[in-house]
């Protein structure tokens, strides 16, 4: 994957051609020294993404379930604005500051990525950034590639 659908390419190493994208539509910006999404090779990296709302820069709802559907709407925005979905998810991680919330968070995780499993961790934390519940980075790959490993 050498260009991104709808995000727009900040930078790229052009020693290592690692594409670094910011300004993704229905994506909160980087409230940090980060970029959006990374693109190396054929593998996406996603920042972690919280439960901002892009429109506000707040977070959205206060329950896990509000929380947790936000993070997903995120996630699958910056997926697209590289071209991808859900589907070319092949990994996960999850951060919640509450493991008493895990059965909910993972009913909405089952629901949004249906049939799809991706690998996945859930960790405990202390906290998050701007007082988050939950957190979630994604890496995905491109269709080219799964085709390439079926080969």
């Amino acid at each position: 994957m050498n260009d991104l659908k709808t995000a727009h390419p900040e930078s790229e190493t052009a020693a290592t051609g690692v594409k670094l994208a910011n300004g993704i539509p229905g994506v909160p910006p980087a409230v940090g020294p980060y970029s959006q999404l990374a693109i190396a090779g054929d593998t996406v990296y996603l920042s972690g993404q919280i439960p901002l709302n892009p429109e506000t820069g707040k977070l959205a709802g206060s329950s896990i379930e509000e929380q947790t559907e936000q993070v997903f709407n995120n996630i699958e925005a910056a997926l697209k604005g590289a071209g991808l979905n859900l589907n070319d998810v092949a990994r996960s991680s999850v951060y919640l500051t509450d493991m008493g919330d895990f059965a909910k968070m993972n009913a909405i995780y089952a629901r949004r990525f249906g049939s799809h499993k991706p690998a996945r961790e859930t960790i405990g934390v202390v906290a998050l950034a701007m007082g988050a519940a939950i957190e979630i980075t994604i890496i995905a790959t491109t269709p080219h590639t799964r085709h390439r490993q079926n080969e």
